[in-house]
């Protein structure tokens, strides 16, 4: 599925992991009946074309998107700030009840040299920092798209790219995880 607004290629998801747009489309009632807004041909349009007006009719329906039902509200909701992000294999007091599999994401860091050498230490720490932050960030998306509750096994690995830039990939296994 690709986002409208952003072009994000994403995974089944009610919102896009980019820009958090909406990913179902905008429905409009016309006599009756629900089609997506660019289904209907506008007056400007036909008379523009043909030099005369015919009644404004819809175009056949494509298939009609609609909102996802709403969940039960006593259900725990896990949002992508709640889920875990680890490096070890187990979390104690918890089993795996499902694995979903590999996910990763990667950050480009631009390390560009400051003009003293006083705040260059300064300057890399908070750019890395930032960049591990981002990535987890984006690592606990796709997990949410998984419907995952955690990230275990989580490796992050660096690799220069040229002179001032840093590649930063994080792979790690999405799991459902449950009291023991």
């Amino acid at each position: 599925m690709i986002c409208p607004v952003c072009g994000c290629q994403q995974r089944k998801a009610d919102v896009c992991v980019q820009c958090h747009a909406p990913l179902f489309a905008k429905v409009v009632k016309s006599e009756g009946s629900e089609l997506p807004r660019e289904d209907f041909v506008s007056d400007s349009d036909v008379s523009q074309s043909s030099g005369h007006t015919p009644p404004k009719q819809p175009n056949p329906p494509k298939a009609v998107v609609s909102p996802p039902e709403k969940k039960r509200t006593s259900a725990k909701k896990t949002t992508a700030s709640s889920i875990l992000v680890t490096t070890t294999q187990r979390v104690e007091g918890r089993r795996i009840a499902k694995y979903y599999g590999l996910i990763h994401t990667d950050v480009l860091i631009d390390a560009r040299e400051p003009a003293s050498a006083a705040s260059r230490v300064e300057m890399h720490r908070k750019q890395i920092k930032s960049g591990v932050l981002e990535a987890m960030k984006d690592l606990r998306q796709e997990a949410d798209l998984l419907k995952a509750n955690a990230v275990v096994a989580t490796t992050f690995d660096y690799q220069r790219i040229d002179s001032k830039t840093l590649l930063l990939s994080v792979i790690g296994t999405a799991v459902f995880l449950k009291a023991s």
